[in-house]
This record gives structure tokens, sequence and C-alpha cells, in this order.
């Protein structure tokens, strides 16, 4: 009986309910701390996937490959751009069709320079239409293709 050494003098009728209260009171923020923990959902994190197909997931890195060799044959470095020391990446989205051919080039990241960004986007038309492997289970498929231009020390 702690409780009733630390309650004030009071008449005996008072003093019960005066010790649940005091009782209810120094757990409280044991049940407040319990609340808030359950009231928290869960959340669970998973990688990010490329799904291409929403009833099948269909692995297209086979043409994003494709499209980036032939691209590395095609591509140059805008002379401009080497004199004035500019570097960057450019993130491009790719739309291929079900044939080979380009559907649409979107710059989602640019490098910074327009000269860079032009580059790239016409190193992908020379590279289109591409010669496909296997075949292509959709209408068109669209790749992100980073395209980095980095001078040589």
């Amino acid at each position: 009986m702690v409780f009733t050494f630390l309650s004030p003098p009071l008449p005996g009728a008072f003093r019960i309910p005066y010790l649940f209260v005091l009782a209810c009171l120094a757990c409280l923020p044991l049940h407040l701390q319990a609340a808030e923990y359950s009231a928290q959902p869960e959340v669970e994190t998973f990688p990010e996937l490329t799904v291409t197909d929403s009833r099948i997931h269909i692995d297209y890195s086979w043409l994003a490959d494709s499209l980036g060799h032939r691209m590395a044959e095609r591509n140059r470095y805008p002379h401009d751009a080497r004199r004035n020391g500019w570097e960057g990446q450019v993130l491009l989205r790719v739309t291929i069709g079900a044939e080979g051919d380009l559907r649409d080039i979107i710059v989602q990241d640019s490098s910074g320079y327009e000269l860079l960004d032009q580059a790239a986007q016409q190193a992908v038309r020379q590279a289109c239409p591409l010669p496909l492997q296997r075949k292509i289970h959709r209408p068109e498929v669209a790749i992100s293709l980073p395209v980095v231009y980095r001078l040589s020390d």
C-alpha cells in the first residue's frame, strides 16, 4: 500500500476512490505508450521492379542491352561540349515498338546541357530500328536508358 502513504489525510469514504485515480494516473503513460505503438501501421518495403506487363513479369533487359550496344557505336561526344569541358548524364525514356521501331524519346533527367541531351536523343534515333533477338510480347516497351558523357583525364 504505497499509495496510502502518499495520499493526503482524507476521510475513509474518499480514500478508496482517490487511490484508484492515483493508480490509474500512474499506469496511464504505460497505456498510452502501448496504444501509440500498436496504432503504428507496419510498413514493408520491396525493391523496385520494372514491371512491363501487369499480368506477367517479362524481362526486357536484353532489349536495353541491344539498344545500348548500338548506341555506343553511333554516339559521339559533341565537339562544342568537349571544347567547353561539359560533362553529364542524360536519363532517357525510350519506347520501342514490337518490330524494333522507335516510338518515343523523353528526357527524364537532363545533363544540364541541351547539347548533350540532344546528342543522346540523336544517337537513339540512329540506333533504331533495332534488330530484335526475341519477340516482344506487347505493342511497345519503355526502357530507361542512362547516357553518360565524361571527358577522359
